[in-house]
C-alpha cells in the first residue's frame, strides 16, 4: 500500500483536462515539487487500486485487493492472510480502514459463541479436555485452533456440529512436509477464549494447563476421554495404554482413575518423558478396566476408538 497526497493526484488529473499547462506551471499551482509530479505525471491509476483516506490516497496491489475481498467476503480470517499473503493484523487492518471495511469483526461466521460458558453436557466435558490437550488458545489475538492430521479430520466435522459451525470453515494445510496435509478450525470470539481461560487453559502449547476441577462428576470420564483422545496413545499391539501432559492434570487423571479403577492401586504412575510427564499403564488387566471406564460415550476420536476395538477382539 503506497501513500500518495491529494495534491498530486488533483494536479494530474488538472493535466489530464488541460494538457497545455506545463509541468512547472501546474506544480506551482498545486504547491508540488516538480521533479515530483514528473514521477507520477505517467503514472496509470487504475480507479479501483486508488483509495481515499484521511485526506489522502491510497495505491493497493491486486494481491492486497485479493485479500480485502476474500476478508470481506468471509472466506478467510487473520490468521489466513498471514499464512497466504504476509500480513500482519494489524497492518491488514491499515489496509481495511483506507478501503472503508470494519475490523472489528474478525471472522464474523455463523457458530455458538457461549461454547464453554458452562459446562453442563458430555459433549461441553468432552471438548473441553480434547482443547486442552490438543487445542491451540491465542488469548492476545482471541481465537481457538483446532488441527488434525488427515486420518482425524472427521473428528473436525463433530467439533463442527457441537460448535453449530458449517463444514465450509474447515481449512486445510501443509504441516512442514508438503505431502502431509492437515487439517483446523479456527474461531475468533473473546467469550469462547476467555471461558476456556476460566477452565484452566493457557495459550499456546504449555505444561501449565489446570484440570477443571468444577465439573460435575458424571462428567469427569468424558472430560478424560477428551484429554486421552488429544494427548493419549493406545498400543496398536500389546495392552498398553497412556497420556501424557501438566502434572496438574496428570495428576487429576490419576486420583479419578485410583478411584474408578480397582487394579490401579495406590502407587503413582507419573513418570518423567523428558521435559513432559506421562502415564503408562501396560498391566492387561487394568488397561481394561481403565478403558471400560473411560472410552465408551457419546463422542470420541474414531481412529483411538478403533484401536480400543481391535484390542477388545484381543482379551
Amino acid at each position: 500500500m503506497k501513500k500518495i497526497k491529494k495534491n498530486i493526484i488533483d494536479a494530474i488529473n488538472y493535466i489530464k483536462k488541460n494538457p497545455d499547462k506545463s509541468i512547472t506551471d501546474t506544480a506551482k499551482l498545486f504547491n508540488i515539487d516538480r521533479h515530483t509530479l514528473s514521477k507520477y505525471k505517467n503514472y496509470n491509476f487504475k480507479e479501483e487500486y486508488l483509495f481515499y483516506y484521511n485526506d489522502d490516497y491510497y495505491i493497493l496491489d491486486e494481491k492486497e485487493l485479493e485479500a480485502i475481498r476474500l476478508y470481506k467476503n468471509e472466506q478467510i480470517n487473520f490468521s489466513d492472510i498471514k499464512n497466504k499473503y504476509g500480513y500482519k493484523q494489524e497492518t491488514f487492518k491499515k489496509k481495511l480502514l483506507v478501503c472503508k471495511i470494519s475490523s472489528d469483526r474478525k471472522y464474523n461466521v455463523n457458530f455458538d459463541r457461549n461454547l464453554f460458558s458452562e459446562i453442563k453436557t458430555s459433549q461441553d466435558s468432552y471438548w473441553l479436555g480434547f482443547i486442552l490437550a490438543d487445542g491451540y488458545l491465542n488469548t492476545q489475538r482471541n481465537f481457538l485452533r483446532i488441527k488434525l492430521g488427515k486420518d482425524d479430520k472427521n473428528h473436525l466435522f463433530k467439533f463442527c456440529d457441537y460448535a453449530k459451525l458449517d463444514y465450509r470453515y474447515i481449512k486445510t494445510d501443509l504441516n512442514g512436509v508438503k505431502t502431509k496435509k492437515t487439517y483446523y478450525i479456527e474461531l475468533s470470539s473473546k467469550n469462547i477464549v476467555d471461558n476456556l481461560v476460566k477452565c484452566g487453559l493457557f495459550q499456546g502449547k504449555s505444561l501449565n494447563e489446570k484440570p477443571y476441577l468444577n465439573l460435575n462428576q458424571n462428567l469427569t470420564r468424558d472430560y478424560i476421554r477428551g484429554i486421552w483422545d488429544g494427548d493419549g496413545w493406545i498400543s496398536k499391539k500389546g495392552f498398553r495404554i497412556g497420556v501424557c501432559g501438566s502434572i496438574d492434570v496428570l495428576i487429576y487423571i490419576e486420583n479419578y482413575l485410583k478411584k474408578e479403577c480397582s487394579l490401579y492401586g495406590k502407587k503413582s504412575r507419573i513418570y518423567n518423558h523428558g521435559k513432559i510427564k506421562k502415564i503408562d499403564i501396560n498391566n492387561k488387566d487394568l488397561v481394561i478396566q481403565i478403558l471400560d471406564k473411560i472410552y465408551f460415550g457419546q463422542t470420541h476420536l474414531d481412529r483411538k476408538y478403533n484401536l480400543v476395538k481391535n484390542l477388545y477382539c484381543r482379551v
